[in-house]
């Protein structure tokens, strides 16, 4: 916050227009930055529950391949079987947990954002009112007394 409002402050007599430049500047300067871990958690959530599935379809390759279909498998093998396919299994819940906690965190930081941007949008309108008001408009008024 300090570095967006310090921005304008630090021109020299700038008009309305600069002023509110250098605002809009080091504003989106500062939107840049807390959006920097975006593509990385939006990346978590779209390919844990692939990857999970993905563990699936092996363990459950892995686990027919065993199989002895029509060999009059034993209760063993079935016993076995199961507890592949079991395995197997649970790398799709470990990717669906990984992407929804993900999520939560995603939504949680774009929602933060959100505010922080309203926020920076109205202290921004209120600090060029300041400005205008009391020190471009009185400037003008005195360029202009003068010049009478």
């Amino acid at each position: 916050m300090g570095r967006f409002l310090f921005a304008p402050l630090k021109l020299t007599q700038p008009t309305p227009e600069t002023f509110r430049l250098a605002m809009e500047a080091a504003g989106d300067k500062e939107f840049t930055q807390m959006r920097k871990g975006d593509k990385l958690l939006e990346t978590v959530v779209a390919l844990a529950p692939l990857l999970g599935l993905l563990g699936t379809v092996t363990g459950l390759i892995g686990t027919f391949n065993n199989l002895n279909i029509g060999g009059g498998g034993t209760t063993a093998e079935a016993t076995r079987a199961a507890a592949g396919i079991g395995e197997a299994l649970i790398t799709t819940a470990a990717g669906m947990i990984v992407a929804i906690i993900a999520l939560i965190f995603f939504r949680t930081f774009v929602t933060l954002q959100s505010r922080q941007i309203d926020y920076f949008s109205d202290v921004g309108s209120e600090l060029e009112l300041i400005y205008r008001q009391t020190w471009y408009e009185p400037t003008l008024n005195s360029i202009g007394q003068n010049s009478l």
